[in-house]
This record gives C-alpha cells, structure tokens and sequence, in this order.
C-alpha cells in the first residue's frame, strides 16, 4: 500500500463547513474582507446542504441541568486526581487515567510536503506540565455524566454507545456537550498545543509511534470497518506519552479557537467563552494517512455533533495536582 496520499482516492470530506472554515481564514489573511464573506458563504452552503463522510447534527436548544448550570469555566476548576504510579494518575471523578506531560519546549506544525496550509509554519512553542487523558472518553464514562446530571446530550450517542459498546469512544458529541463533561469531571480540554505535543513528544515526529506511517498502528478508513474501536486497542500506536488513538479512530475536540499559526495562548484562541470554530486533530475511522499526521488540524463549529467526533480530557499543571 502507498504512503503518497495522492496515491489514494479523495478522503471522504470532514464537511463542507470546514473546508469553508479553513479556506475564510485563508482568505482573511491574503484578501481581507473578501476571504470573510467567501468563508460566510461556505458556511451557509454548509448549514443548508451537509456533505462529507460524517453524520452531524447541531446541539438541541435544551438548556443543561442546574447539576451542570452555574459552575466555573473547565479552565477554572481543579481536579481530582489520584497518583497511582510515576507519571499517570486518575481523576476520581470520572475514572479517567492521565498521564504526565513534562514541561518545555516541543515543535509544532508542519513544513513537510503532505502539510496542508494551516498547519504552517513549523515553529517551536514552550509548556508549562500537564497532564491528558490516556486515552479518549468512552461511552461508560459519558453515560454516568449524563445520569447524574441530566444533561440533554441528544440520542445519537446513545444509538452509537449500543453499538459500540461501554469501551469505545463517546461520538456525536459537540464542543459544548465536550465542555460540560470536562466541568462536571474537574477536568478541562487539552488546548490544540497540549494536544500536538502529547500527541508527538517533542522532536516533531509526523506520526505518534515515529516519522513513516505504518497501518497496523491506527484505526482508519483501510482497516477500521466504518465504525469507532475501544479505547484501549493499538497499543502499538501509543504516543511518546503512552496516549492511545492519538492518530485515527475519532476527531479530538480541544479547547482551542481555530486561528492560524503560529500557535500564541495570549491572543484569544483560548477564549472560553468564544463562539467561534474550534479547533478538532486527530484524523479519525474514515481518513486516510495525511489526516492522520500529529500537525493535521480542522475547524468545526462548537455545536456540532458529528458520528466522529469526542474527546479526551486534561488537567492543570502538576503543581495543582497531588
């Protein structure tokens, strides 16, 4: 099988709305005000007419239950996390195993041939420690969330929890419904940084396992039978960190607004409050090789539910942790 991803037929299209979203802020950054309104116009076409190798569906207008209303920012609130070896811990909240994150620098993006525009440049960017979730969250963990809160998820992921089973990852979950979890668990989202450097350690490798793609190491659209695996398969796939799935399976949220490169924490796109489009990475069971290269990121609207999108968690520096 070739790795030259023109060698393979076109991948099945995220959505109209994120090639839109992608090429407006192209635009803005080479035409101005006409790249706006082309991506506006995209994003229109998008709402009336969904495309693409995806099931989505838009957040209900439910409001979330008083258990979920009211609390901190995820980004505020601390966790409860419990050392069960060196470098992992889990949050006695929700069960989720995390793992350590060293503090300093790592190289982000892409210069390399497959990279896609936004992915550029590749750049250096300096972290303070953290830790992420070990591997995504799952149908069991989601199905406590949402029964000791009431909170109005939708039936979606429940169709796909039925057929997934209890270990594989929650789908059909939007940015906001990712968001409400993270607060009621004490946790929050990786930002898009956390998330790229989890995902390759530190010397910018392309894949989580090394620089050459190897099959057998990810869940996509050769092998993954059209459906989402459990968390806990391709070992052989684990980052530097010992995170699993980090390349195919599901589309990650984080908690990033999608801004161009290079990466800056202090110029809004860490906003929480923000409705603009988040930034998802990961590549999931329908790409091919180049989605599922550590420096592939796309933009999604935060209400959308989509059949290959979830999450993993994060939590704060280690100093905050016991």
């Amino acid at each position: 099988m070739s790795d030259d991803p023109e060698s393979h037929p076109p991948e099945p299209a995220r959505s109209a709305q994120s090639r839109g979203l992608r090429d407006s802020s192209r635009g803005r950054r080479l035409l101005g005000l006409t790249g706006l309104v082309v991506g506006l116009l995209a994003l229109q076409l998008w709402m009336a007419w969904p495309l693409g190798g995806r099931d989505l569906t838009r957040a209900g207008g439910g409001e979330p239950s008083p258990a979920v209303q009211g609390l901190a920012s995820a980004l505020e609130t601390r966790p409860a996390l419990e050392a069960i070896g060196q470098d992992t811990v889990r949050n006695s909240r929700d069960g989720s195993l995390l793992v350590r994150v060293p503090a300093g620098p790592f190289l982000m993006g892409s210069d390399d041939a497959e990279a896609y525009d936004d992915e550029k440049p590749l750049h250096q960017v300096v972290l303070e420690e953290f830790w992420i979730g070990k591997h995504a969250v799952t149908n069991q963990q989601f199905q406590r969330f949402v029964s000791q809160t009431g909170y109005p998820a939708g039936r979606r992921w429940r169709d796909s929890a039925a057929e997934g089973g209890g270990r594989a990852p929650v789908v059909h979950v939007s940015w906001k419904d990712a968001q409400a979890y993270c607060t009621w668990a004490g946790l929050r989202l990786p930002t898009e940084a956390e998330w790229e450097k989890a995902a390759r350690g530190t010397s910018g490798r392309k894949f989580p396992w090394g620089d050459r793609w190897e099959p057998d190491r990810a869940w996509f659209f050769e092998n993954s039978d059209g459906r989402v695996h459990p968390v806990d398969t391709r070992p052989q796939g684990a980052s530097p960190y010992g995170c699993l799935n980090m390349a195919g399976n599901i589309w990650e949220w984080t908690m990033s607004v999608y801004r161009p490169l290079p990466y800056d924490p202090h110029d809004g796109r860490e906003d929480p409050e923000s409705s603009d489009p988040r930034t998802s990475r990961g590549g999931a069971w329908y790409t091919y090789s180049r989605s599922l290269r550590c420096s592939r990121r796309c933009p999604e609207i935060p209400t959308v539910r989509g059949n290959s999108f979830g999450f993993r968690v994060a939590a704060s520096p280690a100093r905050e942790a016991p």
